[in-house]
């Protein structure tokens, strides 16, 4: 391939040159003798450039003071005038300006992780123990906004009308539309042992002159059969619809909690139109609930947004064994993802029309294997049908965190116990299956613990997926095929920590992600101790400080026989070409026998008039590239390794290549 290193022989006994160059990132699973000469078995704290050479990354900055409790989550309302940042920290919700600082605007959320979706003008804030709204200014409990649906329209004195929309599980409420007759004062709705509170009762008459219900007095008659009486008749109705309106309380099961107990959700952009579904309740686990926007009958527009979650407007995914993890936009489709179960479906595809609404579901495979359907069944769930197939082959691979279900440009990507995974032949509604995307960094990856507390975020072509203060970052735009073609390719990963070993004084230990939020072009995060971390994006003095602490780099190569481990070789030096900076340095150290020892330490400033230092004054004006020549003598070496560092407060680091020179000598015996 392309990046394969360069080896020049001139004569076998005269001297020899390895050259490195094209680098890609690293390979954490591989054994040391197997890790391509390209790829790095121990970087930290490196990413590749635009040109792909790797380069020490930008550290971050603190926002603003401390604020109390954990950072659960940072939401943004998008509107016209300007976007709104709620920060969720604590049991708290307070608006954040930046310049401004936060103004505290709620103090009974639950103190977790939370999650927000956006719907037209207002952020759902979900945190499972209430749903929340938060149109800007002022944060409700969702209940307050519901829409009071119509159960039943059409009916008279002596019979309920028939059924229309279906009971919102957000509020008791529900009201029938009923015609007047101009005599009749007793009336019944659509439904029986109703609340017998006389407050969770209201009657209104629809009055033609001014176009305005009119609240009249009514009284209930009979709870268990749902009759109540106007003191006055109401007129007769001329529309077959109905001029009267009776409002009355009569929980859905499960009410409320349903939608309260949620705390993930999704907004699905489909054919034009935006769904919205909740879910990760955990007393259903495998279901999800739609929450509709309504439209005003005569005109079609949006009304003001008030919340109705259908009470047909649920469905169940398989077993309650396993539950719902999250959701992933795939191409037109909504794939609904559930966590490992070697009985039960992963991945249910969601598939729509502005008539109907379907749900397939199918096994997420790894690899390919036998697609003939094992079972077909159809289940109906109310107004949704929901189809279920089932194939032959290799047990499902489902989700382990509910943060870290991110599509990475095209692909929609998620962690799982055995790595990180994309969903492929969903944007087709073909069969589902499972590629892995992080065969290189797997070794270490899943030795992390507590993997079902991972986040990650998609931020300009790169997944960050972060854990224990580490941080895998899979960069979209490089890709390794293996020679195979298709869907079946890995990502370049690099690894972002604090210091690596027994961490120095003045050294941070990690980078302490508990929430991503990317925004306006910057990369934010915050922490379980309340900060808001915000990632440089450009090169000034500051960029390379974690919080005001320097960050430590380093870029490994893998072990190198220098063409052949038959012979021993006598290393002559090295010559590594460097990207300089106003203020940057390495250490170069070799491993041979198992023992690391430094070899070098050079500056490569550039001169800057923004960044003088007189202390290490450079006239150095070239800054497209330095080239660093290290002379060394080791003898009789079989293989080598060698080490970039950089831990300086301060200064970037940046390498081409380098190239190692050498002779050979006796055989190996």
């Amino acid at each position: 391939m392309s990046d394969m290193p360069v080896i020049k022989i001139q004569d076998e006994n005269k001297e020899q040159m390895l050259e490195l160059s094209r680098f890609s990132g690293v390979d954490f699973s591989s054994n040391l003798a197997d890790v391509p000469v390209y790829r790095s078995p121990d970087s930290i704290n490196m990413i590749a450039d635009g040109g792909g050479k790797p380069v020490k990354r930008f550290g971050y900055e603190q926002l603003f003071p401390v604020l109390p409790g954990c950072i659960n989550g940072i939401h943004c309302l998008k509107r016209d005038s300007g976007d709104v940042i709620l920060v969720h920290h604590g049991t708290s919700l307070s608006i954040w300006a930046e310049g401004r600082g936060v103004t505290t605007m709620y103090s009974s959320a639950a103190n977790v992780k939370s999650a927000a979706l956006q719907a037209e003008g207002r952020l759902i804030i979900l945190d499972g123990k209430a749903a929340l709204c938060f149109d800007g200014s002022v944060v409700r409990t969702a209940d307050a906004l519901a829409y009071i649906p119509v159960t039943a329209r059409g009916g008279t004195a002596n019979r309920a009308g028939m059924a229309y929309e279906s009971a919102n599980l957000l509020t008791p409420w529900r009201s029938n539309l009923v015609q007047g007759d101009g005599s009749s004062t007793n009336f019944k709705v659509d439904a029986v042992n109703i609340s017998a509170n006389i407050a969770h009762l209201r009657g209104e008459v629809y009055n033609e002159q001014t176009r305005v219900w009119d609240i009249k007095g009514v009284t209930l008659v009979s709870a268990a059969e749902g009759i109540v009486r106007f003191a006055v008749a109401p007129p007769r109705s001329t529309d077959g619809i109905g001029n009267v309106r009776i409002s009355y309380q009569n929980q859905a099961a499960g009410g409320i909690q349903k939608i309260n107990q949620c705390s993930i959700g999704a907004a699905w952009d489909c054919g034009g139109e935006t769904q919205f579904y909740v879910s990760g309740n955990k007393s259903y686990p495998n279901r999800d609930f739609q929450c509709l926007l309504k439209r005003n009958a005569q005109t079609g527009e949006l009304e003001s947004m008030p919340l109705y979650f259908p009470e047909n407007g649920q469905a169940a995914f398989g077993t309650d064994a396993s539950a719902i993890m999250g959701y992933l936009q795939l191409g037109e489709n909504l794939g609904i993802i559930k966590e490992t179960n070697n009985r039960d479906v992963t991945v249910y595809l969601r598939q729509a029309s502005k008539t109907s609404t379907q749900n397939v579901a199918y096994v997420l495979e790894k690899g390919t294997g036998d697609s003939t359907n094992q079972s077909d069944r159809r289940v109906e769930t109310g107004e949704v049908t929901v189809e279920s197939t089932t194939k032959k082959g290799v047990a499902g691979v489902g989700a382990i965190a509910r943060g870290c279900l991110h599509t990475l440009r095209d692909d929609p990507l998620f962690l799982s116990g055995d790595g990180v995974f994309a969903v492929t032949g969903g944007q087709t509604g073909a069969a589902q299956y499972a590629q892995p995307r992080s065969g290189l960094i797997n070794k270490k990856l899943l030795a992390e613990t507590g993997l079902m507390n991972a986040v990650a975020t998609e931020f300009e072509g790169k997944l960050y997926l972060a854990v224990n203060g580490n941080v895998y970052v899979a960069d979209g735009g490089r890709r390794h095929t293996d020679g195979t073609e298709g869907e079946k390719f890995q990502y370049e990963w690099y690894f972002w920590t604090g210091y690596p070993e027994e961490t120095p004084e003045g050294y941070r230990k990690d980078i302490p992600v508990n929430v991503w939020f990317p925004h306006d072009g910057r990369l934010l995060f915050g922490t379980k101790d309340g900060k808001i971390m915000r990632f440089f994006n450009t090169e000034t003095a500051e960029s390379y400080y974690d919080a005001g602490q320097p960050i430590y780099a380093r870029w490994t190569t893998p072990e190198l026989d220098l063409d052949t481990y038959s012979q021993y070789k006598n290393i002559n030096r090295i010559c590594t070409k460097m990207q300089p900076y106003p203020r940057s340095s390495v250490r170069i150290s070799m491993k041979i026998d198992g023992v690391w020892e430094e070899v070098d330490k050079k500056t490569l400033d550039v001169f800057s008039f923004g960044d003088i230092d007189f202390a290490r004054f450079s006239f150095n004006m070239n800054s497209d590239f330095d080239v660093i020549v290290t002379k060394v003598k080791k003898r009789r070496v079989k293989a080598v390794q060698l080490r970039f560092e950089n831990g300086e407060q301060g200064e970037g680091m940046g390498i081409y290549g380098t190239t190692v020179y050498y002779t050979k000598t006796g055989k190996v015996k």
